[in-house]
């Protein structure tokens, strides 16, 4: 069984393909870059899952396009000479398919915040302790 997740980095999204095995979650993720989910080169997360970056319209363009292959796998017949076909019919089992979706971060934003990853950008040094730097930027450390 696979379960996909993502995660929004503002107008990027990192897409989680989560499975029992590794051949799964790899096939899930080349099925994802085969129909334009993405462009970019899976990451493992663990041996059993994979992360890859999106958009959310790449997304969704991705779940459509499987919906609209089931509904024409399933239903030719019943979609041949209707003007648009089974598209308008895809992109509603795509949004109901998108709402089955979690949003499960794997990756904390917060722990890409250590005391080394802050700078600064005047050439004065602030004397801040770390505690002290992540109050005044309000992050939680």
């Amino acid at each position: 069984m696979i379960k996909t997740s993502y995660q929004s980095y503002g107008s990027s999204i990192l897409v989680f393909f989560s499975a029992d095995s590794t051949e799964e979650a790899y096939g899930k993720y080349l099925s994802f870059w085969n129909w334009n989910g993405t462009s970019s080169e899976a990451e493992y997360v663990t041996k059993n899952i994979i992360s890859v970056w999106s958009t959310l319209e790449k997304f969704q363009g991705y779940l459509a396009q499987m919906c609209l292959n089931r509904l024409v796998k399933d239903n030719g017949s019943k979609y041949k000479g209707l003007p648009g076909g089974a598209v308008g019919d895809a992109w509603k089992l795509a949004d109901e398919e998108f709402a089955k979706v979690g949003y499960e971060p794997f990756r904390s934003i917060n722990s890409a915040f250590t005391e080394h990853s802050f700078g600064t950008i005047k050439a004065e040094k602030e004397d801040l302790s770390f505690q002290e730097m992540c109050v005044k930027h309000a992050y939680s450390c």
